[in-house]
């Protein structure tokens, strides 16, 4: 008889069922933790991309740069990066002017995996100066 309630599988479906939502939740949640950090990723990119942009304006001062970057992952990543810094740099290059834009941070995406992996990035753009017609 102890035999014959050890083989019985009553109520295993539901157990396997248990377990195999579990296991789709988590790796639903570890998916969205990735593509939070791939977008955090991007911002920082694209705000690298309109600081320099912003740096390399006529008559604008080389620090819009650092502001132009900072409110603009401010705005977008909201609290899913710290520690950001940004540092401008403005080269001359004859009569060529040539921003440069280092970014960087610590992205803490929300999350079941405890991932805090540094950002950084760099942009330029540059301005040409006018030369003649010949």
């Amino acid at each position: 008889m102890r035999q014959r309630r050890l083989l019985n599988d009553e109520g295993s479906a539901v157990v396997e069922a248990v377990f195999g939502i579990v296991a789709l939740m988590f790796l639903t949640v570890v998916v969205i933790q990735l593509v939070m950090g791939l977008y955090a990723r991007n911002v920082v990119l694209a705000a690298a991309h309109e600081a320099a942009r912003a740096a390399i304006e006529v008559g604008v001062p080389a620090s819009a740069g650092d502001t132009v970057a900072l409110r603009t992952i401010h705005r977008s990543a909201g609290g899913l990066l710290t520690d950001v810094k940004v540092h401008t740099e403005l080269q001359r290059h004859g009569p060529d002017v040539e921003a440069r834009i280092e970014v960087g941070g610590t992205l803490h995406p929300p999350g079941p995996i405890p991932w805090s992996p540094p950002i950084h990035v760099l942009a330029s753009a540059t301005r040409e100066a006018l030369r003649g017609a010949r």
